[in-house]
């Protein structure tokens, strides 16, 4: 065996070991002795929600003399291999279709797209985020090369994607050489000599950190036993799958989530395909975790059973909130395109004038060796014949050529051009962006429009001109005529393709159903068909995002077949303590939740803290109590303690005023969104800058308070990882629905119950309510409850409580139950 090529954390099924070795042999080490290989399998961490790493492959060249691989040639120079970091996702199942490619679309039998664009992305930047947040690696200068490999004979090599009947180093090579990659250093710090000795010691540290970042606790533990006893009890709802509309309904609590997650590890356990969809993205993130924990334990055990036949047997489950999933669609579609085309073409017009200028200007430098790019730059800055929006765009072209590193031997023209597309590609997205948060429903209107009916919106948007609009989107053939046109034909030979590979999934699982909008629940049902549907339904007391509770029983005025089946209210999460809060909290507003707690004798706490002027030095007790008690159930960080903080607060201890200054005083704290609400309104919502919790600093300051905190308050959550076990979630109130805790802290509940109460929404909650419509205090007040019973709900031991102002509403309701349990010792009053 090679010393130079390095498996790491065992082997993957999927992968033939001694050809890749072999072919590693007689390739890159038969002409570059100093180069390593490694092979790390089964990362333990979960890097993306959309699509498990099934292998990494690193590849390191050390950079010295007479060392070298050239790759390919390029405008006379010579491409060198230095290092690649490979993450690799095998799809399996495809092995007798036919595979083409054609305009740069990779088609199954001309009829479907295969586009993993969403989740290769994915896995690029949560790896990044991983390596760089919990691993110490440089962001600057890290580049990750994911690739999906379908097993197929058609040899295929393009960007993230190889298709091959079994994965060598060989096809590696030609897809490096096909590549559009000018550049093959994956982490700069490596291309310098004294780190190609320590590679293999960074990949084991990362594997090692890894494992404990992906530590199971006990929550993890038995819901892992749960599945594994209950997977043989879900076949009759399984057997119901394909045949009619599934409908789990039940309670918070009574373990809706879980079916759904017992229903789609069946499916992938069958070789079936499935896409998981939710709200919040944390569940999604523990719904990741779960569903890539028994996939690999599902590869594994049929590699044992039947390794003849393991390419077949094991299906993929994505998962992804319900936002997510709509953006991506609407703008595969091109519906995005289409809706932004004004402001979009506005600004490339722009563009193209100023880069025409910039090219007069800087052609005659350009052409001259002896005239560096600095000086070019520096000439524009100076000119005055060049107005400032134009010097802007000209100084931007330039750092683009130094940044790509782009060979001055291309002709000035095409690399114009390819800046031309590359700022073409970053503003459609920025505006697209905007339209789709701006105009959310007027854009799913369209996108169920073109589902159904093509041809009305081909000739709606006069989408035969559109052709250079949508060249990249649809990935048409490059027209030298700007004014070519899209004909219908061409339009609908797209579409049919596009709509073919967003079916790949089988079966589609939503979360909190109660709460999709009407477009929401129609595109879904018109595009996987309603048999391929199962929803969790908690009904209107767990109704939070719209007015009213979404009707899956009806599509389009026509009835759907459906098949009902309830967890009733027992709660498996809660202990009596909470439950009876919950009912107490949900009676008094009129709520009709009446949860059942399991039987058990250990009946959890709650903890009602009403002292005034929080500090971070009474809080830190309660922290140690609440997560002694998870460590010695054996639960991790993460499990242990969430928790839970109002989203307008800048200070979690500040005195509360009364609700018409405190209103008043934060009005300077807002800023305007103009947004176009479910019914074709505008509305202006007040957006708040995201503040740090208070007290956050204190906890993670003081090492010896042993917390590290997954901050989900912040305003670029584009730069955080999936949570690890050893993280606490600190979260705003509106990101837990969905969630599970052995402790929750909730700070300033009081105080986000006067919010929700306040929200414009709540004046329409539940107004087609025949017997509610007329009272619109206590619609609101039912409003507010609900979201507050949706944060108490996550609890599993132990509930604490903060409230700011021991005087308001939502303190005297919670006084009155402390008063009428004072004898309970599951029960703790904390008072000044």
């Amino acid at each position: 065996m090679n010393p130079n090529f390095v498996i790491i954390n065992g082997k993957h099924p999927y992968l033939d070991y001694e050809e890749l070795e072999q072919s590693f042999n007689e390739t890159l080490w038969l002409h570059c002795r100093e180069s390593k290989v490694f092979v790390i399998n089964n990362l333990p961490v979960a890097v993306s929600t959309e699509i498990d790493i099934d292998v990494i492959i690193v590849v390191n060249v050390l950079n010295v003399e007479g060392n070298y691989y050239v790759l390919k040639y390029q405008s006379d120079s010579k491409k060198y291999l230095h290092n690649q970091i490979i993450p690799i996702t095998f799809i399996k199942g495809l092995e007798n279709r036919n595979i083409s490619i054609e305009n740069d679309n990779l088609l199954v039998d001309d009829e479907i797209e295969l586009d993993y664009t969403s989740e290769i992305n994915s896995v690029r930047y949560g790896l990044i985020n991983y390596l760089t947040n919990h691993c110490g690696l440089d962001q600057q200068g890290l580049y990750v090369n994911p690739v999906v490999h379908i097993d197929n004979s058609a040899n295929i090599y393009k960007d993230n994607y190889i298709v091959s009947k079994t994965l060598n180093f060989r096809d590696i090579i030609r897809y490096f050489q096909d590549s559009y990659l000018s550049i093959f250093s994956a982490n700069f710090n490596w291309c310098k000599p004294e780190f190609y000795y320590d590679v293999e010691l960074i990949l084991n540290r990362i594997v090692e950190k890894a494992s404990i970042d992906s530590e199971t606790g006990f929550l993890t533990k038995k819901k892992v036993d749960r599945i594994t006893k209950q997977l043989a009890s879900t076949k009759m709802i399984f057997d119901e799958l394909g045949k009619q509309m599934v409908i789990i309904t039940g309670k918070a609590g009574t373990g809706k989530s879980s079916e759904l997650l017992l229903l789609a590890i069946k499916c992938m356990s069958n070789g079936l395909n499935s896409i998981y969809l939710t709200y919040n993205k944390l569940l999604v993130y523990d719904i990741t975790k779960m569903i890539r924990d028994q996939r690999n334990r599902l590869v594994k055990a049929n590699e044992v059973l039947n390794a003849d036949q393991i390419n077949t047997k094991v299906g993929i489950c994505t998962t992804d909130t319900l936002h997510s999933y709509f953006y991506a669609l609407s703008k595969d579609l091109g519906v995005l395109h289409i809706l932004g085309e004004h402001r979009i073409n506005m600004l490339l017009d722009l563009l193209k004038k100023r880069l025409n200028s910039i090219y007069l200007f800087i052609q005659s430098y350009y052409l001259q060796d002896s005239v560096s790019l600095s000086s070019i730059k520096h000439f524009i800055q100076s000119t005055k014949s060049l107005d400032t929006p134009t010097k802007e765009v000209g100084i931007d072209l330039i750092n683009y050529i130094i940044k790509k590193k782009i060979d001055r031997n291309n002709k000035l023209v095409d690399t114009t051009r390819a800046f031309f597309s590359y700022k073409s590609k970053l503003v459609s997205n920025l505006e697209i962006k905007d339209v789709f948060l701006s105009d959310y429903y007027g854009v799913l209107e369209n996108v169920l429009l073109q589902i159904q009916d093509p041809a009305n919106f081909y000739h709606k948007f006069n989408v035969g001109d559109k052709y250079e609009l949508l060249e990249i989107v649809y990935k048409l053939k490059p027209q030298d005529n700007s004014h070519s046109l899209l004909s219908m034909k061409e339009f609908d030979r797209v579409h049919k393709r596009k709509i073919s590979g967003k079916r790949r999934k089988t079966n589609v699982f939503i979360d909190e159903a109660q709460d999709c909008h009407r477009l929401e629940k129609d595109i879904l049902i018109e595009l996987f068909g309603s048999e391929k549907i199962v929803i969790a339904n908690g009904g209107k007391e767990q109704l939070i995002r719209h007015a009213e509770v979404c009707n899956w029983e009806v599509s389009q005025g026509k009835p759907i077949g459906f098949k009902k089946h309830n967890t009733y209210n027992k709660s498996f999460r809660m202990k009596k303590s909470s439950v009876d809060l919950c009912n107490y909290v949900a009676k008094h507003y009129g709520i009709d939740l009446n949860l059942v707690t399991i039987e058990s004798d250990d009946v959890g706490e709650v903890i009602l803290d009403f002292r005034r002027n929080i500090q971070a030095s009474k809080i830190e007790p309660i922290f140690s109590h609440l997560l002694t008690k998870g460590k010695i159930t054996g639960c991790t960080a993460y499990e242990s303690l969430m928790i839970l903080v109002d989203s307008h607060s800048q200070l979690v201890s500040r005195d509360l005023e009364s609700d018409q200054n405190r209103h008043l005083e934060e009005e300077e704290d807002r800023t305007q969104n103009i947004v176009i609400n479910e019914y074709g309104n505008i509305e202006e919502k007040a957006s708040r800058r995201n503040n740090q919790w208070a007290f956050k600093d204190y906890f993670v300051s003081n090492s010896g308070k042993d917390m590290f905190f997954w901050d989900g308050t912040i305003a670029d959550k584009r730069t955080l990882s999936i949570p690890t076990s050893l993280e606490n979630r600190l979260l705003y109130y509106e990101s837990c629905r969905g969630l599970e805790s052995w402790s929750v802290a909730c700070f300033a509940l009081d105080r986000f119950f006067d919010y929700k109460k306040m929200d414009i929404e709540a004046e329409n909650f539940l107004l087609d309510d025949l017997f509610l419509s007329h009272d619109t205090e206590l619609r609101k007040s039912m409003y507010a409850a609900t979201w507050i019973l949706m944060a108490l709900t996550r609890v599993i031991d132990t509930l604490y409580i903060q409230i700011e102002n021991p005087t308001s509403e939502l303190a005297n309701v919670l006084m009155r139950y402390a008063e009428s349990n004072k004898t309970s010792s599951n029960i703790r009053i904390l008072k000044d």
